[in-house]
């Protein structure tokens, strides 16, 4: 039996590519430091290594995204009106990824956008936290949204964030006031596995 999943996640690719501190420098940047470009900036540093070098790599996709800079690039364009419906209610799971948030200024309507036809078409939801940074600046929206989803998932510092707890809390105590909301949660504990809300295990829907 195959599953059909619909995901919202920010694509991400990658270069290697050997840089002097001279060289970086001349592109405006600081060695050493790992920064977050706008689309525009990034375009104009790979014109201007282009024209320099002649050629560059070819991109790889997958994997994490390693070396000083980052930039959304065409993650910066989701939107309301780029989210197939039709796909959606179609599908057996939605997941939201928690990082396509800070991706555009569209971002956060257009995820909002996705839980809502999630929802409606009854479709199960998946919600990942991504990050304390995430759920912290998008707090409005995990509250609102997370009491929605089949389950959010996790690490313990997130869940305690998301909860309003300091990210040192135990589990013992994420687990006492996750039981105070109606939030479904698998949370990942590194060697020693994870722990899951019962609702979350069980499941409540069609996805087998």
């Amino acid at each position: 039996m195959k599953t059909s999943v619909v995901a919202l996640c920010p694509v991400t690719v990658g270069i290697n590519l050997a840089i002097g501190r001279a060289e970086l420098r001349g592109l405006g940047l600081v060695p050493g430091s790992q920064t977050m470009l706008p689309p525009d900036q990034m375009e104009s540093i790979r014109l201007a290594l282009l024209e320099t070098r002649g050629s560059l790599p070819i991109p790889r996709g997958g994997g994490e995204l390693r070396g000083i800079l980052a930039t959304p690039g065409a993650n910066s364009l989701v939107s309301s009106s780029r989210i197939n419906s039709g796909a959606i209610e179609n599908s057996d799971l939605t997941v939201l990824d928690g990082s396509i948030l800070s991706c555009g200024p569209e971002s956060e309507a257009a995820a909002s956008h996705f839980v809502r036809l999630a929802t409606e078409a009854g479709v199960p939801l998946v919600i990942t936290l991504e990050s304390t940074e995430i759920v912290e600046s998008y707090r409005s929206f995990f509250e609102s949204f997370a009491p929605r989803a089949q389950f959010i998932a996790g690490n313990l510092k997130q869940a305690a964030v998301l909860l309003r707890l300091d990210t040192s809390a135990s589990l013992g105590k994420v687990k006492s006031e996750l039981r105070k909301t109606s939030i479904n949660a698998i949370i990942t504990l590194d060697r020693e596995g994870a722990f899951g809300t019962k609702s979350a295990c069980r499941g409540k829907s069609r996805f087998p």
